[in-house]
């Protein structure tokens, strides 16, 4: 029946926020220790957990869809919910691969929980990405949650904040590139976006770059598709080896697949001229590369040239 009234001033703000920290206590409780607890009531508490965290969301995007919620909840809202979207995600096809023999009532209960909160972040984030009054807030947390650098030191892999902030970058994508860009054929983008899209093909090209960057213990290549000049690629036993940041990479793999299935593939390639050129210097500063990657590695690992390789990188 909806919200009556809806939520405005400090109290509406209050009430908004404490929902998404409901929502992101219970789909992370996941990852607390019950060791003190039997398995079954253990497995309760999880499922009591991911429940409120959907019902949470659902009541959010029960808001959303009538476009209620508090202004200033917008960029908080936006960030929580592209790491529940990308956490939920991860947490679904985790448990998929490997609950594959014992998959008990409780199992598939926490896991159907988990796609209702992946299923209503993804919505709640595309009603605010196609709302006037919401969508420069929630763009503009999406930006800054993508803007990551991939060329993290060992150090900075082991920090307890990279996993928040691949997360939201991951989910980041996923949603603004779905928005922008649709789901070829059946789903169109929204057109209010249509101005971000050069920034965001910049943004993303970038992105995927800087996992190429130089650090010590690497190997630099030079390789470009279509600049004369040859760009570096760096070959880091420490940023490859952490594989959570290649989820970026190939998120943005998968945003700019949309972007030429929704244009080329089953469109009529409008796109202005700057947004071909940003397209192409993507391609080739950020996935490129890629394409030599392995033939590279595996010359100069054969030649002697880099040594103490960790597995993951093969």
């Amino acid at each position: 029946a909806g919200w009556r009234p809806p939520p405005a001033g400090r109290i509406g703000e209050e009430i908004v926020l404490g929902l998404i920290k409901i929502a992101e206590d219970g789909l992370f409780e996941d990852s607390r220790s019950h060791h003190k607890l039997p398995e079954q009531q253990t497995q309760r508490e999880r499922l009591l957990a991911c429940s409120c965290a959907a019902e949470s969301l659902a009541t959010l995007k029960n808001l959303a869809s009538r476009n209620v919620l508090p202004g200033s909840t917008i960029t908080p809202l936006a960030s929580s919910l592209c790491r529940l979207l990308s956490a939920a995600e991860t947490d679904i096809s985790n448990n998929t691969e490997c609950k594959q023999t014992e998959d008990s009532v409780f199992d598939k209960g926490i896991s159907t929980q988990k796609t209702f909160v992946a299923s209503n972040s993804a919505e709640i984030l595309w009603m605010m990405l196609s709302n006037e009054s919401t969508c420069c807030q929630a763009s503009d947390s999406l930006l800054d949650a993508i803007d990551v650098d991939l060329s993290l030191n060992e150090a900075d892999s082991e920090n307890g904040n990279v996993d928040d902030s691949i997360y939201s970058a991951s989910g980041s994508i996923r949603a603004l590139s779905a928005a922008m860009f649709g789901d070829p054929p059946s789903v169109k983008g929204v057109p209010l976006l249509r101005f971000f899209w050069e920034p965001v093909i910049n943004l993303l090209g970038k992105v995927a770059s800087t996992i190429f960057r130089g650090s010590c213990n690497s190997l630099q290549v030079g390789f470009s598709l279509v600049d004369d000049q040859m760009n570096p690629i760096t070959l880091s036993k420490s940023v490859c080896r952490k594989k959570q940041l290649l989820v970026i990479v190939l998120e943005i793999v998968l945003a700019l697949r949309r972007l030429i299935d929704s244009e080329m593939v089953y469109g009529n390639g409008d796109l202005c001229p700057n947004e071909w050129m940003s397209l192409i210097k993507a391609l080739d500063v950020g996935l490129s590369p890629w394409l030599m990657y392995p033939a590279i590695f595996d010359e100069q690992f054969k030649a002697g040239k880099i040594q103490n390789i960790d597995q993951n990188l093969q």
